[in-house]
């Protein structure tokens, strides 16, 4: 139902009480009676309703954070911000050096104990016949090289201790400046550019330290098996030239299984750097949009900093916070208006997704409200009015606000009865501020004066000018 807002109030005039007379007659003009001019509309069933309406801010309805297992230089990346990605996408790969280094290291230890458990086999075979002499020959020449071995153990455990110290000292240092660069950009007294610089040296240093102590732990593993398979052999040539009995054949067996332990030792170790070099190609854990990237091709990232992050928008979510006055008028699943400015002005159809049964902080209630976004025009960020219809009636008798007075008594309209207005009593129901609800004194049929009717009286003759509705 439409109704003008704005009536320009017609008066009828006449001419009373001009002296003259008609040109023809010689008559006197008649006085005429002046009547106000209104416009009246009939009324017809209609709908009306009272929204509340709220402001909140587009989100997209997943948003993940990519980082990285282990800290590492980037070799290469292979998305853009804005690209779309797929679930298992490789995001970036690091480099692989140090990790294959690791691997190298582990083979040559693997070897190793794969040596001694070999020699304590022999050691067992020793203890239940065989050729003595040349069990004996044997297991000496195994002494003898693994002293060699261990003299040259020891070499690299000291190198490796040196190298260690070093590492630390370089992270303390470097430590020390990143915290006088930190302390300084919080003032502003060093560019983002300078505690970039600090924060990636740390991070070098940190490496370099933690690999400076891994290769002294592995040179001291190194030697724990040489000196173990040394032991066996020993023990071995003990058996080889003493007393067969029960306790050498139980003590060549010991060795033998903590020779076999010391491998699955070290292929527990390969197996955790053979995930780790999985961990170097960094994939998508969904599909989406690309909205940032801080992964850099020769810089390094590591588990404290997001490398990238992915957006699902197909569907976005409105945060708003609704008062006490609407909470028990809403439910989950339920349609509402959304209209977002920016991309057209027209109005979206959104869901009420969720309901928080409780208010927060600043005494509001939270709701989630989702939007589809197949097309991707809505973008996170955007401003949205969300329209939630509080009260609601339909086929029922609506006017416009300002035709409904109000004297000290009750609420009154005019109604039109053969050009006569009449004062007539009503109730009214929901006001949405432009229009009204009659609940009861008009009916269907009736023609309700909606302009000029603050300048007429209850019994008045009037000039209807026109009837809307007819």
């Amino acid at each position: 139902m439409k109704f003008n807002k704005v009536l320009p109030v017609l008066m009828l005039t006449v001419c009373i009480g001009l002296s003259g007379c008609n040109a023809e007659t010689g008559q006197s003009q008649t006085a005429q009676k002046i009547l106000t001019a209104v416009e009246a509309t009939k009324i017809t069933s209609a709908s009306i309703k009272k929204e509340m309406i709220y402001a909140g801010q587009v989100a997209p309805s997943r948003s993940v954070s990519v980082i990285s297992k282990i800290t590492g230089k980037v070799q290469e990346y292979y998305f853009d911000i804005g690209d779309s990605v797929k679930e298992g996408d490789i995001l970036f790969k690091l480099d692989e050096k140090d990790i294959q280094n690791q691997i190298t290291q582990l083979e040559a230890q693997m070897n190793q104990s794969a040596q001694g458990i070999r020699s304590a086999q022999n050691a067992v075979s020793s203890v239940t016949g065989g050729q003595y002499q040349s069990q004996i020959l044997q297991q000496e020449a195994a002494i003898e090289n693994y002293e060699k071995q261990l003299t040259t153990a020891e070499n690299g455990i000291k190198l490796a201790e040196i190298a260690a110290e070093n590492a630390r000292k370089t992270l303390e240092n470097t430590q020390q400046t990143y915290d006088n660069t930190k302390a300084l950009y919080e003032i502003d007294a060093v560019s983002k550019s300078d505690f970039d610089k600090a924060d990636l040296g740390l991070a070098q240093a940190q490496a370099g330290f933690e690999k400076a102590n891994n290769d002294y732990s592995q040179a001291l593993i190194g030697k724990e098996q040489l000196l173990s398979a040394k032991k066996t052999a020993e023990e071995a040539l003990g058996l080889v030239t003493g007393q067969i009995a029960q306790d050498n054949r139980r003590s060549a067996q010991l060795a033998l299984d903590t020779a076999r332990a010391g491998a699955g030792s070290l292929q527990v170790q390969m197996d955790l750097v053979l995930d780790t070099l999985k961990d170097t190609n960094v994939t998508a854990p969904m599909a989406g949009l690309v909205s940032g990237r801080n992964a850099k091709t020769d810089e390094y990232v590591s588990s404290q900093m997001a490398a990238y992050t992915i957006i699902d928008i197909d569907t976005v979510n409105i945060d708003v916070k609704v008062s006490e006055l609407l909470i028990n008028s809403i439910y989950a699943g339920q349609n509402v208006d959304v209209l977002i400015n920016s991309i057209s002005g027209e109005i979206i159809t959104g869901t009420i997704e969720t309901i928080s049964p409780a208010a927060d902080q600043t005494g509001t209630f939270p709701v989630k409200i989702k939007l589809s976004n197949a097309d991707h025009i809505i973008k996170p960020g955007m401003f949205a009015e969300v329209h939630f219809t509080r009260e609601m009636n339909e086929n029922t008798v609506v006017v416009p606000r300002n035709t409904v007075l109000t004297d000290e008594t009750s609420s009154y309209v005019f109604v039109n009865n053969g050009g006569i207005s009449i004062k007539t009593t009503v109730e009214t129901g929901i006001d949405n501020g432009e229009y009204i609800e009659i609940l009861s004194g008009v009916s269907i049929g009736d023609e309700v004066i909606t302009k000029g009717h603050t300048y007429i009286t209850d019994g008045e003759e009037i000039n209807i000018v026109s009837v809307w509705g007819e």
